[in-house]
């Protein structure tokens, strides 16, 4: 089914709080429903400039979006059969809710989403961004993503390989991909056998020594909980920035500017080093500043939340250019966005 609706408000679209208006937002419900608005020719529906939003949770509209929204409202969670009893297929509709799937397979009893819970947006989105929490990138789990090719105007699927993911990407980010395919289905491949990961943080010392994955999700939840703050609340998009993955020359400079203090890092299977930005931006003094109605959140220097319920889009991505600003005049470190600003005129 597809619905179409005009003028609508943008503030359900994005988890900032923000408010605004759209041209259009077309909300489709089956695979089918894509071929239908882009075979028969898009002139019927589209309005403008066109993006895609899953759970608005990774978007900051730069004010009225004067185009078509689209979004995913197909949904259905299925178990795949396997000939492998310790993998599990699971295939999800793009427009299932990720904490939503996450609920699920935790509730039956399979590994693999839990370290994942918590995290808003849709199932498509996640698989598009690679999220990633507590040790685990989403890219791990993927077995296949269904797409609808908007060029060739086909369904068309692509491997975990063929995807492209590198941390917070996928080809589906990049050009000359990027906007051409929308998901509409993504298979993840899980286990019925334990497969605990508990290597991030304190999340070890918080479970039993055979933990279910029901318990894992509760305490990832309890530990976003104790950072992170409710987006119903304090609108945010979780991580604005992404971490700082570097080499050891400019991880050892960095540590010869603080010492005797300790850089916090993880080093990686390819030899570079990742960096918490969070950390960058503490060390800067931003932990809890305001600029209009943004302000970096007290708890997390990673988020920038929309304080006063009333900021606009200026005032954050004003507060993210001072951020950069300030880590690269100190640390000559240039930290990325991980949220997408979507223009808003044509």
């Amino acid at each position: 089914m597809i619905k179409i609706e005009d003028n609508v408000d943008l503030l359900p679209l994005n988890t900032f709080g923000l408010k605004g208006t759209a041209r259009r937002l077309v909300t489709y419900t089956e695979p089918e429903d894509l071929n239908d608005l882009f075979a028969n020719g898009t002139d019927k529906w589209l309005i403008g400039k066109m993006c895609h939003a899953g759970g608005g949770s990774n978007l900051l509209f730069m004010g009225d979006y004067d185009g078509t929204i689209l979004k995913s409202g197909i949904k259905g969670i299925e178990i795949l059969p396997s000939s492998d009893d310790d993998r599990i297929l699971v295939r999800a509709g793009s427009g299932v809710m990720m904490d939503d799937l996450c609920t699920d397979m935790a509730s039956r009893g399979f590994w693999g989403t839990e370290n994942l819970s918590g995290i808003p947006g849709q199932v498509g989105a996640a698989a598009v961004q690679n999220i990633g929490a507590y040790g685990v990138e989403i890219a791990e789990l993927i077995e296949r993503m269904e797409v609808y090719d908007t060029v060739n105007r086909t369904s068309d699927a692509f491997t975990a390989d063929e995807c492209g993911y590198g941390y917070r990407t996928s080809i589906f980010k990049r050009p000359p991909l990027k906007g051409r395919y929308i998901v509409t289905a993504v298979t993840l491949r899980l286990s019925a056998l334990p497969h605990p990961r508990l290597s991030y943080g304190h999340l070890a010392v918080r479970v039993s020594a055979f933990p279910t994955p029901g318990e894992v999700r509760r305490e990832v939840i309890a530990m976003r909980d104790s950072k992170l703050p409710d987006w119903h609340e304090y609108g945010n998009a979780g991580s604005y920035f992404k971490n700082v993955e570097t080499d050891t020359a400019v991880y050892d400079r960095i540590c010869a500017m603080v010492a005797p203090d300790l850089v916090p890092s993880y080093r990686l299977t390819d030899g570079r080093i990742k960096i918490p930005t969070a950390w960058f931006i503490e060390r800067c003094g931003w932990k809890g500043r305001q600029h209009g109605g943004a302000a970096v959140w007290e708890k997390q220097p990673l988020v920038i939340v929309n304080a006063t319920g009333n900021a606009t889009a200026d005032d954050i991505a004003e507060l993210e250019k001072e951020i950069i600003r300030s880590v690269h005049d100190r640390f000559s470190v240039t930290i990325e966005p991980e949220v997408e600003k979507i223009s808003t005129r044509i």
